[in-house]
């Protein structure tokens, strides 16, 4: 028995739960409100209404049978907010204090659990292991009950669902070898809502906040309960997002606001403020990055063994962050958006804060492995729409990184060319595609290809139509060892060249332009078009069909289509010398995809 509580474990009887009830102040449960994790003091106190969940468990985990073949195991999952860590806290209570035979085992952050010790358990009693963040031991448990067949051990474990997911904790086939069964929490029905409206009214106006405008109990339950539902819809915790919209409302900005100015006030050793270390970890969380601990660690200048230590656990402590699937996120998306408005308010640099963040992800990504790393390297296209100064921010950080990536000069000009500014955007495309030969992903994903292509949409929104034709045919020619188009980029590209070209003819009418558009919108419609290509191809044969241009065969398309290309290149804006002339560029590739080689 010593051998397991010498692991980490304790054991949860009288005396733990009369000393963890002496050192408590009834006054910290309004901070537990906030949404802080629940101490042994809140559970013990009395102020924390019990849920139905947690006393159905415990009335089930105290009866069990000397005489089933093996134990059982119950897992306790849901999203970061919605009460898990309690409802096992109030039900491992419930075990200790009603049958004093049992023994309640709880396991400390960071103990580990191995079948040896759990054999080495006595028989004749009622064994209740409980494990937060269960995640961390889901391979070593897997393995004690594949292992251990004992009816009086029983186990109840307490995961978020994303980090029960991350390791892969429904792969393994629980049921073959124990008694399991899942609960998932997500915000409360309508007589546990009656009980956490009553807890609040125990403490005023302070305990109710804005539920204290309403007379009514009745009133407020059914505030509560709206407000769950509509938190429902989102990933985060419906429960604590619940509570916070009902509690504070409008006025829980303010909250964090003052949260802040404290946490601003605090250094940590390293040199940075808490405050800081806040802003980083909401800003992720907002752009749904995972945030691992060394990459706080990189944007914040710290070590990164310092990292939980003087940061995590402190803001822990305010109830402002927490960890999930090995990252670190504010305790719901509410205090994350709470955070960006205030740091707005105070003309914080946001395009800054999330340049630095991708800057942190490739220099710690160039050692370690990062989960979802790519989202951290194209985190402008999550932006682009929302936030172009950070797009543009992000985009630049990481051209910073990999000067030689074709893939973030191709986002960067992009952005620019999205945001009005084309003119920067073909610059950086020009001076980019004179070191293609050293960029090693530039044959990853038609990468090549795609640069060409957004290349030559800069110059036409510049005004230079003729260049544009020609780039958008280098992106369909034969590049050096470039696999084949493809058909969705060839609509595309093909309907772009097509459309500029019967621009140029509508100004100055070519022959040689109007035959490269009938060419163009007929190889055009030998594709699966989607329906937005479909839309420009049909134009386009609309306008060949009213300049009475003539029909044409496959072979003839072909040669109509080079000959457009290359009547556009004559008439070039500017050299660009480095690139394949037009009458040089070959469609051998483009030309198989169509089925017309």
């Amino acid at each position: 028995m010593a051998s397991i509580l010498k692991q980490g474990w304790i054991r949860l009887d009288d005396d733990f739960l009369q000393q963890a009830s002496s050192d408590y102040s009834g006054q910290e449960i309004l901070t537990y409100f906030d949404g802080r994790p629940p101490t042994w003091g809140d559970i013990v106190n009395g102020g924390l209404p019990q849920r139905a969940v947690s006393k159905s468990l415990a009335t089930e985990l105290m009866d069990y049978s000397p005489k089933s073949p093996v134990g059982r195991l119950r897992l306790i999952h849901g999203a970061s907010g919605e009460g898990k860590t309690t409802v096992a806290m109030q039900c491992a209570a419930e075990i200790a204090r009603s049958t004093p035979d049992s023994y309640v085992l709880w396991r400390t952050p960071g103990a580990g659990l191995d079948t040896r010790l759990v054999q080495s358990l006595p028989t004749g009693r009622n064994y209740i292991l409980f494990s937060d963040d269960a995640e961390e031991i889901a391979r070593d448990l897997y393995e004690v009950v594949n292992k251990v067949k004992r009816p009086d051990i029983s186990y109840v474990a307490v995961a978020r669902t994303i980090d029960w997911s991350h390791v892969r904790g429904d792969a393994y086939p629980w049921a073959t070898h124990i008694g399991y069964r899942k609960t998932y929490l997500r915000g409360l029905d309508a007589a546990d809502a009656e009980l956490v409206v009553a807890a609040w009214s125990q403490h005023g106006n302070k305990g109710l906040g804005r539920l204290a405008k309403w007379e009514h109990n009745d009133a407020r339950v059914t505030e509560l309960l709206r407000a769950i539902r509509e938190e429902a819809a989102v990933e985060d915790g419906a429960l604590l997002g619940g509570m916070i919209r009902v509690r504070y409302g409008d006025y829980f900005t303010d909250r964090v606001r003052d949260l802040m100015k404290s946490l601003a006030a605090q250094r940590t050793p390293s040199g940075s403020t808490l405050s800081s270390a806040f802003l980083y970890i909401a800003a992720a969380h907002l752009a749904r990055l995972q945030l691992p601990p060394n990459i706080l660690a990189e944007a914040l200048g710290a070590p990164a063994s310092h990292i939980m230590s003087e940061v995590v656990i402190p803001l822990r402590d305010e109830a402002a962050v927490t960890m999930a699937g090995g990252g670190v996120l504010t305790r719901h998306r509410l205090i994350a958006e709470a955070c960006l408005t205030v740091a707005e308010q105070v003309n914080a640099n946001l395009a800054e804060t999330y340049s630095r963040l991708v800057q942190s992800a490739f220099r710690v990504g160039r050692h370690h492995f990062i989960r979802d790393y790519e989202k951290y390297t194209n985190l402008c296209r999550f932006f682009e729409k929302s936030r172009p100064e950070v797009a543009i921010a992000t985009a630049r950080a990481a051209v910073a990184e990999e000067q030689n990536s074709l893939g973030y000069l191709h986002n960067l000009a992009y952005i620019l060319r999205k945001t009005g500014q084309a003119d920067e955007a073909a610059f950086i495309s020009e001076n980019a595609s004179k070191a293609l030969p050293s960029m090693q992903d530039r044959n990853l994903s038609n990468k090549e290809r795609v640069f060409y292509r957004e290349w030559a949409t800069a110059e036409g929104v510049l005004g230079n139509p003729a260049i544009s034709v020609w780039l958008s045919s280098i992106s369909l020619s034969d590049l050096h060892e470039s696999d084949s188009p493809g058909s969705r980029h060839i609509e595309t590209a093909l309907a772009a060249a097509g459309g500029t070209m019967a621009t140029m003819h509508q100004r100055a009418p070519r022959d040689e332009f109007a035959m490269g558009v009938r060419a163009a919108e007929t190889l055009g419609h030998l594709l699966d078009l989607s329906g937005t290509a479909k839309s420009f191809f049909l134009r386009q044969r609309r306008l060949v069909d009213e300049w009475g241009t003539p029909k044409m065969g496959l072979d003839d398309c072909k040669i109509a289509f080079e000959k457009g290309i290359a009547a556009a290149w004559a008439i070039r804006e500017r050299n660009l010398p480095h690139l394949t002339s037009a009458p040089k560029l070959r469609f051998t590739a483009m030309y198989d995809d169509l089925g017309i080689a």
